[in-house]
């Protein structure tokens, strides 16, 4: 389990927070360095799942982008193309522990099993193709790319904008979330989204609203099973190629605010559980006292 959270800011500003809880197979621990993945200055990979999976995946979307970047370094690399990179080396993953999990018992790969199809028998031929095509990762890998490209209309003069791109993926299904302005990944996903939610976050709200807003989100999503209390929050733009990792310090005075807010939260909750306990008693009072009346009434008719 874990948390990375994302949010879009004004002037094309997008923030990130994230614990360093990893899992492993069946292990859990916190990892002494971000779980952030630089792709380029301008676009950045958040992480959730089983670490050495994504790993495997990473590695090679980390190549592929640097190749792009080298071959042609004038040309902006396009945020959707990272994702659909991501989306095919996920599949080329998930095949190859298919095939070592369902086929490798029975020496085959996937091309001996589509080249000997008609020399099995039909129900296990059947058995077969359902494990395949039912086949996942069993602990599932969620990602969140993010960044900003050229990838849109042109300006009033024929100038390249600037463009802010987030997309949130489940395995290798894939989600534009930019016009939302938010995305979460991870076992406390719905405490975050939550958060940011009730504080009617949008793209359009200041720098200083949405990086609390986001480290909010973070702290939040903490009471869940398996997140971290380690927080790395990153910034990237509003111009291209400016990444910024936020230092220490100042994630320490973003925690400083985020406990002032939740004292004051708690505080208030403390007064609200009075008022309600006062406006029980008086409730149950007056009902009371209207029970009495109404039977009383029936009293003297009879």
């Amino acid at each position: 389990m874990t948390i990375c959270v994302a949010t879009i800011a004004e002037k094309n500003t997008l923030i990130a927070a994230c614990d360093r809880m990893v899992t492993a197979g069946d292990t859990e621990f916190e990892l002494g360095q971000a779980k952030i993945w630089l792709l380029s200055n301008s676009i950045v990979a958040l992480l959730s799942g089983d670490l050495t999976k994504q790993a495997e995946i990473m590695k090679e979307v980390h190549t592929t982008v640097q190749y792009w970047i080298v071959q042609n370094p004038t040309v902006q690399v396009r945020v959707a193309d990272v994702v659909a990179l991501y989306c095919g080396e996920y599949r080329k993953l998930l095949r190859h522990h298919a095939e070592r999990d369902i086929l490798s018992p029975f020496g085959l790969d996937l091309p001996t099993f589509l080249a000997s199809q008609n020399t099995f028998n039909q129900e296990f031929l059947n058995e077969i193709r359902n494990h395949l095509l039912d086949y996942s990762f069993p602990i599932p890998l969620e990602t969140i790319i993010m960044g900003h490209d050229k990838d849109g209309p042109l300006g009033l003069k024929g100038e390249e904008l600037i463009y802010t791109k987030l997309y949130s993926l489940d395995g290798d299904r894939s989600s534009l979330r930019t016009t939302v302005g938010f995305a979460a990944i991870g076992g406390g996903k719905f405490h975050a989204e939550s958060e940011i939610t009730f504080m009617e976050h949008a793209p359009s709200k200041p720098f200083h609203e949405t990086i609390f807003l986001t480290y909010a989100a973070k702290k939040r999503a903490e009471v869940a099973p398996g997140v971290g209390k380690t927080t790395d929050v990153v910034v990237l733009g509003p111009a291209l190629n400016t990444f910024l990792k936020i230092e220490d310090r100042h994630v320490g005075a973003l925690e400083k605010m985020y406990q002032k807010y939740r004292g004051e939260n708690l505080a208030t909750l403390d007064r609200t559980r009075k008022s309600a306990m006062v406006f029980v008693k008086e409730a149950r009072k007056y009902y009371a006292e209207k029970s009495k009346t109404k039977a009383a009434k029936a009293k003297n008719k009879k």
